[in-house]
């Protein structure tokens, strides 16, 4: 996206990260809010519980993908956060091939599963309010678990 081309490694800072993650998932904000004027029961604290969850749930999947791909979005010269992370550290001509201290990657993923998870919790206690979502969200809880288990196994 435009806005993520404008990020940069020396200026960036977290507010800008969420609000970037945020935007590109924009099309799911999108079909929230047309599910909400499409629904006889137009709840404006259930509609905007979800669109924070929403949120947060695409702060998580951004920083878990960041973990997947940071080789190839640094060879891309895309932003990542992880990348960010590492260049605090490290400066930012330092050399990421291989050299992303295991701690920072276990550090992004908790707090990828804490966001996730913060996500749930936020959504309305109704039933019928989010059964997919809700079932998307555990998913991706058990797939950062899954990655985070090779990180600690390396460890080990």
């Amino acid at each position: 996206t435009h806005l993520e081309r404008e990020m940069n490694y020396k200026h960036t800072q977290w507010a800008d990260y969420v609000d970037v993650a945020i935007k590109k998932a924009g099309i799911g904000a999108i079909a929230i809010d047309a599910l909400h004027f499409l629904s006889e029961e137009q709840n404006w604290d259930s509609h905007y519980a979800i669109v924070q969850s929403y949120s947060k749930f695409s702060v998580a999947f951004q920083l878990f993908d960041d973990v997947l791909d940071y080789k190839s979005d640094f060879s891309k010269g895309q932003y990542n956060w992880l990348l960010q992370l590492f260049f605090k550290q490290k400066g930012v001509t330092s050399d990421i091939i291989g050299n992303i201290p295991i701690d920072l990657v276990k550090e992004q993923l908790q707090l990828s599963i804490k966001l996730f998870s913060e996500s749930k919790l936020i959504l309305p206690k109704k039933k019928y309010c989010c059964p997919g979502f809700e079932i998307a969200i555990d998913y991706m809880i058990k797939s950062v678990h899954q990655v985070l288990s090779v990180y600690e196994e390396t460890v080990r």
